[in-house]
């Protein structure tokens, strides 16, 4: 019961947004041949802009807001864990010393596709194991109804600064975003088997988790 009311208490937080919108097409765009990007999720939440400044240490006070965001959102207690499990004991690099094209992050886990730029979001790509993949391909080959994703993509996007009615201070729109890829297989009925519902659910709930927990440590 509590892991449902959590659910629904996140999804009503953070509703979803227009992924046309609100990320780049370079997150929404597959980026191995021979697959598709079945759906994109982004979430975001209005934050003081004077909270999301004070996260930086202060030697990065001139960094732009577009990488003050994924430093704040990767140092989270959750992610930090998530690098200690992946990285087997050791959590990596974090982003503390910036992006760049090609870092590895959370333990290995992402691959830094796009640094982030004044104007321009972080991307970050992700890759399930093969033989994970191969797995799920035998079972739906054989009629399971569903299938394994073969990777995916994040972005971590800044909306306008400014103030809404009632508003008393500038606000900002900060954002989590996510892609998944899967194999495009040729005679496949509709529009290709994706994970189970339910499932995916979960994950979009984890993504709303973490955007939850890095917009209440600012």
């Amino acid at each position: 019961l509590y892991v449902r009311s959590r659910v629904l208490s996140l999804e009503r937080a953070y509703p979803p947004l227009p992924s046309e919108t609100t990320s780049t097409p370079e997150l929404r765009t597959p980026t191995a041949p021979g697959t598709r990007t079945a759906y994109v999720d982004a979430y975001g939440a209005r934050v003081p802009l004077s909270a999301l400044r004070r996260s930086a240490d202060r030697k990065d006070a001139q960094i732009p807001l577009e990488e003050l965001w994924p430093k704040a959102f990767l140092r989270t207690d959750t992610m930090k864990l998530e690098a200690k499990i992946v990285g087997k004991g050791s959590q990596g690099d974090l982003g503390e010393q910036g992006f760049y094209p090609g870092q590895p992050l959370v333990g290995g886990a992402l691959q830094t596709r796009r640094p982030p730029a004044r104007g321009s979001p972080l991307l970050v790509s992700w890759d399930n194991p093969p033989y994970v993949v191969r797995f799920f391909e035998r079972l739906a080959a054989w009629g399971y109804p569903w299938r394994m994703m073969e990777g995916g993509r994040h972005e971590w996007s800044i909306g306008q600064v400014g103030r809404l009615p009632g508003e008393s201070e500038d606000m900002v729109e900060v954002r989590f975003s996510a892609a998944h890829d899967y194999k495009i297989i040729e005679g496949e009925a509709g529009e290709g088997k994706i994970i189970p519902q339910w499932v995916l659910r979960g994950h979009r709930a984890y993504a709303r988790l973490l955007l939850d927990e890095a917009v209440r440590g600012l």
